[in-house]
């Protein structure tokens, strides 16, 4: 019988440093967390703004603008989360009214969280009112009470931001 050892050497576990910081108002999540990382560990960092705030771009050793953006750790790494005040309106999109016997429900999406309004009526001037979405979402969904069937309706959605930013769907 022949008995065969193998003696493996290794030597140090060698270990990097990924420093992170940010410009303007948010924050950035590590994962896996921490800060000090083992050579070869994929870090995945994603970056979150502060309310009112959304991220720009990536700076000092990450560049671009991929968020969640990827370091695969092979060195000291430093990088920089920017972060911008937000001015942008949120998009409006997916306007879907699905009728019922006395009402309708309208549901559309934003492409960021956002309230909603719904003003509706039997002509542009919407006197009927309006129902309203509170919570900040990207998904939205109201009920039109109190309709009678056979008759034409016309509604219009106001999307708002956390930071008062307001988009207005045309008339459908």
């Amino acid at each position: 019988d022949l008995i065969i050892a193998a003696n493996f050497v290794t030597g140090p576990v060698v270990e990097y440093t990924l420093d992170v910081t940010t410009a303007g108002s948010g924050q950035v999540v590590l994962n896996p967390p921490g800060g000090l990382y083992n050579e070869g560990t994929t870090v995945e960092l994603t970056a979150v703004g502060d309310a009112g705030w959304q991220f720009s771009n990536w700076s000092g050793d990450l560049s671009g603008t991929a968020n969640p953006a990827t370091i695969v750790m092979t060195k000291d790494y430093a990088a920089v989360g920017n972060f911008e005040t937000d001015t942008t309106p949120p998009v409006i999109s997916n306007i879907q009214v699905t009728p019922g016997q006395n009402s309708a429900t309208v549901s559309w999406r934003t492409d960021e969280p956002t309230t909603g309004v719904v003003d509706y009526g039997e002509s542009q001037s919407y006197e009927l009112g309006f129902e309203e979405d509170t919570a900040l979402l990207q998904d939205h969904s109201v009920v039109l009470s109190g309709l009678s069937p056979g008759v034409a309706y016309h509604l219009q959605i106001t999307a708002t931001d956390d930071t008062g930013n307001s988009t207005v769907s045309a008339d459908v």
